[in-house]
């Protein structure tokens, strides 16, 4: 016996509607009151307490994880969240908030204050330290039930988490900005270079980059390439170094051409910093781990130079004692000084053999 295409469709629609009245009748619904919780601007060096209200919808006690996580981005940056953007500083609060690891709720009980009910009370501490970054600053409470049963027939078992969040300001001039500083650039292949890009923050507050990618132009602005930048993490007035790797096999002098997104806004990539030049000499690659180094000062190698300096100032100073004519002493500090240029500044060491060059001209002048 052959079903009509009306009868199908009723045996169908009532199929289903049989399953999704068994999952719903089985289902355990948590909610969490309020939603979203703004708790104001909270000075350095204090203290305050958020309150949630939380409510089962079950047949018994729902025990739940408590976990404090960093927001939604996509709630963060959309239109849920009265945030001022660029007033958002992405510093690490999880030292700063203290919430119990489990609560159990009772379905029966019921918890009402002035500002709220349920059927259980959440309280959230959050302690601001002195040397909070200003801005706003927000996170994200995370509830998921640990007792759930799932032997209990068809669609036993079935819980909802909640996930509400929260928000405050700790007062001061906050700026989101980050700038490219340095770039290196390391042949570790005869067709693939190592490019080290060093990016400051010169705003006020913790700054998250979700990368960007950037053309690897030439002297005569033909595109050689493009490079993709992971993203990282660099808090105010620091320096993080993030790599990329180039298939480049001919030497020169390049550039970058790119942007570099932290969500509130872009870091350009381009000349004059953007600028290197590759030569022929393979290297081994540098390791950087997690894309990620922070440092408060913006080149590591300029120690070692200052001290080569203060060595030939005192070394010129003892040879100049000892009278030894002073077309000699300027060409012994000079030879030095380029030869500890080139060792530490990673200059090509094919310039060593124009040093020895040079000093032996001079010695039979």
């Amino acid at each position: 016996m052959k079903l009509s295409d009306k009868n199908s469709q009723l045996l169908l629609i009532a199929f289903l509607t049989i399953i999704f009245t068994g999952v719903a009748s089985a289902q355990a619904q948590i909610s969490t009151t309020p939603g979203f919780l703004d708790a104001g601007e909270l000075e350095p060096g204090t203290e305050a307490e958020i309150t949630y209200f939380v409510s089962v919808t079950a047949d018994e006690n729902v025990t739940l994880d408590v976990e404090v996580t960093e927001p939604i981005s996509s709630r963060l940056w959309g239109d849920d969240i009265p945030i001022e953007e660029n007033e958002y500083s992405q510093e690490d609060i999880s030292g700063w908030v203290d919430a119990p690891d489990q609560i159990t709720v009772d379905p029966s009980n019921e918890v009402n204050r002035e500002f709220g009910g349920g059927n259980a009370e959440l309280v959230v501490e959050i302690d601001i330290p002195d040397d909070a970054e200003p801005g706003y600053h927000a996170g994200m409470v995370r509830l998921d039930p640990v007792n759930v049963d799932l032997d209990d027939g068809f669609g036993a078992g079935a819980y909802s988490a909640s996930i509400p969040e929260f928000m405050f300001r700790v007062p001061g001039e906050a700026s989101r900005q980050i700038e490219l500083s340095d770039l290196e650039a390391i042949r570790t292949g005869e067709e693939e270079v190592q490019l080290l890009a060093t990016f400051r923050n010169t705003g006020t507050v913790t700054v998250r980059s979700e990368g960007g990618e950037a053309e690897v132009v030439n002297n005569n602005g033909r595109s050689e390439g493009t490079v993709y930048v992971s993203e990282f993490t660099v808090s105010p007035g620091e320096t993080t170094q993030v790599d990329a790797t180039w298939s480049g096999t001919d030497g020169g002098q390049y550039s970058l051409e790119g942007t570099v997104d932290y969500i509130t806004g872009e870091a350009y990539v381009g000349p004059p910093t953007a600028e290197f030049a590759i030569t022929g000499a393979i290297q081994e690659a540098v390791d950087v781990q997690e894309g990620s180094e922070s440092s408060s000062s913006s080149s590591n190698d300029s120690t070692p130079l200052w001290i080569v300096i203060m060595v030939l100032v005192i070394l010129g100073a003892i040879l100049y004692s000892m009278d030894i004519d002073p077309f000699w002493i300027v060409l012994m500090l000079g030879f030095i000084g380029i030869l500890s240029a080139i060792v530490f500044t990673g200059l090509p060491n094919w310039l060593l053999i124009l040093l020895v060059v040079g000093l032996a001209v001079a010695y039979y002048m």
